[in-house]
């Protein structure tokens, strides 16, 4: 995500960059940086099973309040599962939603890939080969 902040933040003068991540953002390019629970514990299922709930409605709560303080045109996400809530929401008020798989994937889908090519408007890969394994992808090239 910071390559591609990078790219379009001269573009970006007359708009204001929200970041919602597992840890607040470090570029000063945000407006504003919010920081949610991370939906799984990698290390425990146990924890995995306390913290999903409270992502859940951790990622509703941030969405909605942020859709209610500012006029926010389109979300964008490099990848992380954080995105696929706020993506349900942006999509059920007719938002453009814009999702980049992961740089890492070259002949597999990934879980959040799955979802996201069936949610987003427009479903960018970075790796020619994927263009195989998602139908509806566009290739973006590398961030």
């Amino acid at each position: 995500m910071k390559r591609l902040i990078m790219l379009i933040a001269d573009d970006m003068e007359n708009s204001k960059l929200i970041s919602i991540a597992e840890h607040k953002a470090s570029l000063d390019i945000f407006y504003e940086s919010i920081e949610i629970c991370p939906a799984r514990n990698k290390y425990s299922h146990l924890r995995t099973a306390v913290t999903i709930p409270i992502f859940f409605l951790s990622s509703i709560y941030h969405t909605l309040k942020l859709l209610g303080k500012y006029d926010i045109k389109a979300i964008v996400s490099t990848g992380p599962g954080l995105v696929v809530i706020p993506a349900l929401i942006f999509r059920s008020l007719n938002k453009k939603v814009i999702f980049i798989e992961t740089w890492s994937r070259f002949t597999s889908k990934s879980f959040t890939g799955i979802l996201m090519s069936k949610i987003s408007n427009v479903f960018y890969v970075q790796n020619k080969t994927l263009l195989n394994v998602y139908k509806n992808a566009v290739y973006s090239g590398r961030l």
